[in-house]
């Protein structure tokens, strides 16, 4: 197999990758706005909860394949914060004592993701070669880590896990 073909094999299977993530997370998106669609409320909020989780995980997880020289961090950020939604969902449907212990270290490897995903953005834009390059790093990761929050606010806040 040549060269160029082999790109263009791992090009077309990252293409498939995202559009799959991009399903997921917009199929969520529906099921969780229409909360009757499966039938039952509490089946909905689960589904739509599981396939954002899979769908975001997947989705940082493509998103670091396309850069071939150097990790951005996406992959990190996606896997901790799909952590944090499998975690969530769990912790509040079945709120058990024994659970959250074993929860935790669940818990601890998403935040630890988020965190470690997060300093490798950063560091990325700081070691940008040009200008032009930064300013454009540095919004993408304001917006990357403010995306973060937002959505860790929203999955606490929709779980009511926030006082």
């Amino acid at each position: 197999m040549s060269r160029d073909s082999q790109q263009n094999t791992s090009l077309d299977s990252i293409a498939s990758g995202i559009g799959l993530s991009f399903s997921l997370i917009v199929t969520a998106i529906f099921i969780y706005f229409s909360p009757d669609y499966l039938g039952s409320e509490v089946i909905s909020l689960i589904m739509s909860s599981l396939m954002m989780a899979f769908g975001i995980i997947g989705l940082g997880i493509e998103l670091n394949k396309l850069n071939n020289e150097k990790k951005f961090g996406f992959d990190d950020l996606g896997i901790g914060l799909g952590l944090i939604i499998f975690w969530a969902i769990l912790h509040y449907f079945f709120p058990m004592i024994w659970l959250n212990w074993v929860l935790l270290f669940v818990l601890f490897i998403g935040f630890y993701g988020i965190g470690v995903g997060t300093v490798k953005l950063v560091q990325n834009i700081i070691e940008s070669s040009s200008r032009r390059q930064l300013a454009i790093k540095i919004s993408v990761g304001i917006v990357q880590i403010a995306a973060t929050a937002a959505t860790i606010y929203e999955i606490l806040k929709t779980f009511n896990l926030l006082p």
